[in-house]
C-alpha cells in the first residue's frame, strides 16, 4: 500500500441532505494540508516509474472502443452548440465555430459535468489507478475539464508562460497527482502533453534554494488558479542543467497518463491531421476534504460549475464569464447538454453521498 502522511484530527460532518462523512479538521480550513505520497519507497509496479520520472502511462485503462466512443460524444457535444461546426467537414474545424478554448483546454461551459465526462471519471480502470496510488477507494474527483485540439488550430508550441507546474512553489512534496484520459491516437506530430522528465525531483530544491522569488509567472492567491506557476527560460535552464528533458508521451485511445503536480508540463497543438481529445481526471481521498471545502464542492456540483484539478482542497469555481477576442462570448453554456446519470458511484465521487 502507498505510504501517505496526514496530521489533521478527525471531524464528523452531519447534514440532513448528505448524511455523515468522516472528514479532517484544520485550524485554517481553507488551506488544510492534503495527504503526501512518499515516493522514496519501492512499489514494484508503475508507481516506481511515476516516482522516478514524474509521470507514467497506464496502457488501456479504458478499452479502446469505449475511449473512441467518448471521443465521438465529445464531437457530438461541439456540434450541439450550433456554431457551424460539422464533425464530418474539417473545413469547419476552426476556432470561431467551436466553444472558447484555451490552448485546446475546455474549462468552462459545464463540459466538466457532461454525461460522457462523468462516464469517463467512473471508468473502473481509472478509479483502480488512483485507488492504488492513494491506498483507498474512497475518493473524490475534481470537476475539471477536457481538451479538444483540432488540426489547423496552429499556435506556437513553445509559449514561455505555458511551461508550468500546477502546484504552488510554497507547497512541498507529492500532494497531488494529475491524470489525463486519452481518447484518440497521439503520435509524434499529434497534439498532446509534454512533460519535463525528472523535474518533480528538483522542484523543492529549486524553490527553496535557488528561486529568487520574482522570476516566473505566479497568479494572485485570491483567484481559482493560484496553484499555477509558469516557468520562464531562466528557470528552465536550471532544470536542463540538472538533467531534465522534455518528453512527449505517445498514447493510444484509452491510455491514462499520470503526473506529479510538481512536474513541469505543457501541451502542444496538432502538427498533423489527427485531433487531440482528452478528459482531465484527478482524485484524492475523501478524508482530506474538510467540511468547509465539502460544502463548496457540493454547491459547485449542484450548480454544475467547474474547478481546477484539485479534488478536495483549494476549491473555488471557474469564472462564469468566457471571453472571446477580449469580449464576453455570446456563446456560453451554464449547464450540461446531457445530464449525467446520478449513480451511487457518481454521487460519492462528487462528495454528495458519503462513503
Amino acid at each position: 500500500m502507498t505510504s501517505v502522511t496526514q496530521t489533521q484530527p478527525t471531524l464528523k460532518l452531519q447534514d440532513e441532505n448528505i448524511g455523515s462523512l468522516n472528514l479532517k479538521s484544520d485550524s485554517q480550513p481553507a488551506t488544510a494540508a492534503p495527504l503526501t505520497i512518499n515516493l522514496d519507497q519501492h512499489f514494484g509496479d508503475w508507481r516506481d516509474d511515476l516516482a522516478r520520472d514524474g509521470f507514467v502511462i497506464l496502457k488501456g485503462a479504458i478499452p479502446r472502443e469505449r475511449a473512441l466512443a467518448y471521443r465521438q460524444s465529445f464531437f457530438d457535444w461541439v456540434e450541439k452548440w450550433g456554431m457551424g461546426f460539422d464533425q464530418k467537414d474539417s473545413s469547419t474545424w476552426v476556432p470561431e465555430k467551436i466553444p472558447v478554448v484555451r490552448k485546446g483546454g475546455m474549462f468552462h461551459h459545464s463540459v466538466g459535468h457532461e454525461a460522457f465526462v462523468w462516464e469517463v471519471r467512473q471508468e473502473q480502470g481509472i478509479l483502480d489507478a488512483f485507488t492504488k496510488l492513494w491506498g483507498t477507494d474512497e475518493l473524490l474527483v475534481s470537476f475539471d475539464g477536457a481538451n479538444l485540439s483540432l488540426p489547423g488550430d496552429m499556435q506556437d508550441p513553445d509559449q514561455p508562460a505555458w511551461w508550468h507546474v500546477d502546484q504552488d512553489p510554497e507547497k512541498r512534496g507529492c500532494i497531488c497527482v494529475q491524470g489525463l484520459v486519452n481518447l484518440n491516437y497521439n503520435g509524434p506530430k499529434d497534439g498532446g502533453l509534454r512533460v519535463l522528465k525528472n523535474s518533480h525531483k528538483l522542484n523543492d530544491e529549486y524553490f527553496t534554494k535557488v528561486w529568487n522569488g520574482t522570476d516566473g509567472v505566479r497568479l494572485p492567491k485570491d483567484i481559482q488558479e493560484s496553484d499555477f506557476f509558469g516557468f520562464t527560460e531562466p528557470i528552465l535552464k536550471w532544470f536542463y542543467k540538472n538533467g531534465c528533458e522534455w518528453i512527449k508521451p505517445e498514447m493510444e485511445p484509452g491510455d491514462l497518463v499520470l503526473w506529479d503536480s510538481r512536474t513541469a508540463h505543457y501541451n502542444v497543438p496538432p502538427l498533423g491531421e489527427v485531433d487531440r481529445c482528452a478528459v482531465y481526471t484527478c482524485y484524492a481521498p475523501a478524508t482530506t476534504c474538510i467540511p468547509e471545502q465539502l460544502s463548496i464542492k457540493q454547491q459547485l456540483f449542484k450548480e454544475r460549475k467547474m474547478t481546477t484539478h484539485w479534488p478536495c482542497t483549494f476549491l473555488s469555481p471557474k469564472t462564469s464569464i468566457v471571453l472571446r477576442d477580449g469580449k464576453q462570448c455570446p456563446y456560453t453554456h451554464y449547464e450540461p447538454f446531457d445530464e449525467p446519470e446520478q449513480t451511487d458511484k457518481l454521487l460519492k465521487l462528487a462528495g454528495i453521498k458519503p462513503y
